[in-house]
């Protein structure tokens, strides 16, 4: 298949287009920054594409969406997440036309979208968003895509957590450790979703090849806070001597963002399973020593 990636010198996208190529798949990135060969040049925001170079496209994958805990959540930086996820959406739905060949729009999403009042069983992709700020933006990216069901297939992978050696959260959480001020953040029982970056991108591949539609969970599990710091100190050779971080430090520290950090509840993985999908990593241990 002639697969377009958008936003694919990214992280995930440089992992999944690396993988589609060796399952034979024919891959162009989509990226502001100016180059050649597989990687185009758009911008969304100033309405810039040669729609030329896309004609051939039969499936899109929008990995688009600045980092949700890359900054602060100030008024400025919630506009930005936003329109990093809408606006290529709607600019890709615009340029529909300059790929006859269209049959398949991906849609990456995340996983932070249930609200944070546990629930008796794990919340499911049919459940409901929660009220919380990042619910509401998933809720937002979503509807965005949503454009794209009357005449394409659409699938909206939520992503959780990616594992992965080049950067991202583990960098993030090793830091503190490699120091020794490594600790959990209070209660320390706050659930959080992760996936390993070879699982992740073996799903968007698996939805391509099995032309899934809807909506999926991809996580390898849910685990605790401190399973996840303990697990990456050991991987590390490090002692966890702190006490756990209290919440209105992580407050202090991040504002409404700490939100995600001290809060979390049990997500399932069932409906992508129910696909014939096998999940590689799934304790959180094997997952952060293989990354090492």
């Amino acid at each position: 298949m002639k697969v377009l990636i958008a936003g694919g010198t990214g992280l995930i996208g440089s992992h999944l287009s690396r993988l589609l190529v060796q399952k034979g798949h024919e891959v162009k990135l989509l990226s502001r920054r100016p180059s050649e060969g597989p990687i185009i040049h758009w911008d969304p925001a100033l309405k810039e594409l040669d729609s030329d170079l896309i004609q051939d496209t039969e499936i899109v994958v929008n990995l688009c969406g600045a980092g949700i805990a890359d900054k602060r959540w100030s008024a400025k930086r919630k506009k930005e997440l936003l329109e990093s996820r809408v606006l290529p959406t709607q600019f890709l739905f615009e340029h529909r036309e300059s790929m006859p060949n269209l049959k398949h729009y991906i849609s990456a999403s995340g996983i932070s979208c249930y609200g944070f009042e546990m629930s008796e069983t794990p919340f499911k992709e049919e459940d409901a968003y929660g009220q919380d700020y990042t619910s509401q933006l998933v809720r937002q990216w979503e509807e965005a895509a949503d454009v794209f069901k009357v005449d394409y297939l659409l699938t909206k992978i939520r992503i959780a957590v990616v594992l992965t050696k080049e950067g991202g959260a583990l960098k993030t959480m090793r830091a503190p450790i490699k120091v020794y001020i490594g600790a959990t953040i209070s209660p320390g029982t706050q659930l959080m979703q992760w996936i390993h970056i070879d699982d992740l991108c073996a799903a968007f591949l698996h939805s391509i090849e099995n032309k899934l539609e809807g909506t999926y969970n991809t996580l390898g599990n849910n685990s605790t806070n401190k399973e996840v710091m303990v697990s990456l100190a050991k991987s590390m050779n490090k002692p966890m001597w702190l006490p756990p971080v209290p919440k209105f430090m992580m407050k202090l520290l991040f504002g409404e963002m700490a939100d995600i950090l001290i809060n979390g509840v049990e997500v399932s993985t069932e409906k992508l399973k129910r696909t014939n999908f096998k999940i590689e990593h799934t304790e959180i241990q094997e997952a952060i020593n293989s990354l090492r």
